[in-house]
């Protein structure tokens, strides 16, 4: 997004403070371990920001007032998808929220402004709770490899993981008394445990005692292994096998692993779920870390999952 005005005379000194205060932010972001596509996204974000406003003439983010950020948000609203806006408008409140914490603004002037309403509507291809009950229970379970696959795709709905994070599971990263999956060195690096439901937790342990064994060689620790010489199941045999039951449950929809971890968020959050809850499964680094927000801890996400996937009720 381009500046939408010159930038005055004798405001270059104040310009550049803001940009030193944007690397601040940049080496903010990196010392919390967020990803370089997040790291870039928010200075980014930010960055449009500043151009907007000295476009308008406020030379510095000292001088930013509530009213400025609900112009921003008003021009941003004109020109970007809704999905987009939420992205902008919230990369500027944490922003903001480092300026409080660095002492360089008393206080954020976003908190008097409020984010528009985000539409609950499911995005394209997204399945309907009825077609992914339909592709889960494809498998033929009467069948090692149809254990297999009913294991992999009951687990990837129920926890919404990425397809990478599946594959490289280790036999001790599903608890399935607990209900729990460690997901080590997910996406930006990161670990975290995120719950799964009683069905996936039976099907995983189906697999793990009655089929697993068949195929395992001494001393191999990953928990999903492929129908070959029980190496790791390969990412590109798990695409296919959900393509496959997809098309033979009947679903015309373009269906991936991608678009399984999509039906889990949303059929979590429009089950009921918080945002924050929904971000706390899927392992996604946090857009906005404000006072009205608790930081969850792995009981409330618990919880939250028995209570909203659907596949629990």
């Amino acid at each position: 997004m381009a500046p939408t005005g010159a930038v005055r005379h004798g405001q270059a000194t104040r310009m550049d403070g803001d940009g030193i205060l944007l690397d601040g932010f940049r080496v903010h972001l990196v010392t919390l371990n967020r990803s370089p596509a997040t790291v870039m996204d928010y200075t980014g974000n930010v960055g449009r920001f500043l151009k907007f406003i000295h476009g308008h003439g406020i030379g510095s983010v000292r001088d930013v007032s509530w009213e400025d950020i609900e112009a921003y948000q008003g021009h941003v609203i004109a020109r970007v998808s809704p999905t987009s806006v939420d992205s902008y408008i919230r990369s500027v409140r944490v922003f903001f929220r480092f300026l409080v914490f660095q002492g360089v603004v008393i206080q954020t002037p976003c908190d008097l402004v409020a984010l528009p309403r985000m539409s609950r509507r499911l995005p394209r291809n997204v399945l309907t709770e009825a077609e992914a009950a339909r592709l889960v229970e494809q498998p033929d379970i009467r069948t090692d490899r149809g254990v297999l696959h009913r294991a992999v795709l009951e687990l990837f709905y129920s926890s919404g993981l990425r397809l990478g994070e599946l594959c490289r599971l280790k036999l001790d990263d599903v608890d399935t008394r607990k209900g729990i999956v460690r997901v080590r060195k997910g996406k930006g690096g990161k670990d975290r445990v995120t719950p799964i439901g009683n069905s996936a937790s039976l099907w995983v342990r189906a697999y793990r005692e009655l089929v697993r064994g068949k195929k395992a060689k001494p001393g191999e620790q990953h928990l999903f292994l492929g129908p070959q010489r029980g190496r790791p199941i390969n990412p590109q045999v798990v695409e296919q096998l959900v393509r496959d039951c997809a098309r033979q449950a009947g679903i015309v929809k373009k269906v991936s692993p991608h678009v399984l971890r999509a039906t889990c968020a949303t059929h979590f959050y429009r089950g009921g779920a918080s945002l924050m809850e929904s971000k706390e499964l899927l392992g996604h680094a946090l857009v906005e870390t404000t006072q009205r927000y608790v930081r969850l801890v792995p009981r409330d996400v618990m919880e939250a999952h028995r209570k909203y996937h659907p596949r629990e009720q």
